[in-house]
């Protein structure tokens, strides 16, 4: 459940109908990255807290708009990213959501890319521990993860976009929900 608000009072009547807790994030132009500019807000429980992060979101940006999500469960973060840019169509996975740069664990298959070759990327990473049930943790949703990946190449080259980039997927026990994506 979303519902994009251009109002303080639009945004808490969007909370009041998805149901607390909510996540508000910024849509600005030329905002990619929007932790980076303090453009998410989680964990949100009230509607005076939501009214004071939009009207701070809201004033970032002429013309910016705030979307109203519902909270996802926990789970393991994931980038998936599809470009055209390079010498062929790649498809690039790895961990981190907002650290993923800083972790720099990730593998690049080319193009297009069944579940079964995303899996076998994923096997190369040094964080499938944290997907895969090490140390005594539980074993989270590898094949839907495989899946939606292997989704996100095939939508790249179906439609002619240049890059789909989901960060982060949120992997749990049973699910992998993309949170946020750039399509362009």
């Amino acid at each position: 459940n979303a519902v994009t608000a251009v109002t303080a009072a639009d945004a808490v009547e969007a909370a009041r109908g998805i149901g607390y807790p909510v996540v508000l994030k910024i849509l600005a132009e030329g905002v990619i990255h929007k932790s980076d500019v303090g453009g998410v807000a989680v964990g949100i429980t009230s509607d005076d807290t939501l009214a004071r992060e939009c009207s701070r979101m809201l004033a970032f940006a002429p013309g910016a708009r705030v979307l109203v999500e519902q909270m996802v469960p926990s789970g393991v973060e994931v980038l998936v990213a599809a470009r055209r840019d390079g010498v062929v169509p790649t498809l690039t996975i790895g961990f981190g959501g907002v650290w993923a740069e800083a972790l720099s664990d990730v593998a690049c298959i080319p193009l297009p890319a069944s579940a079964d070759r995303v899996r076998a990327a994923l096997e190369t990473l040094r964080g499938l521990p944290m997907l895969s049930g090490g140390r005594g943790g539980r074993a989270l949703a590898i094949g839907a993860l495989c899946r939606a990946a292997s989704g996100v190449g095939e939508a790249l080259l179906a439609e002619g976009w240049d890059l789909v980039e989901v960060n982060p997927f949120i992997v749990g026990a049973t699910t992998c929900i993309a949170v946020d994506a750039i399509v362009m």
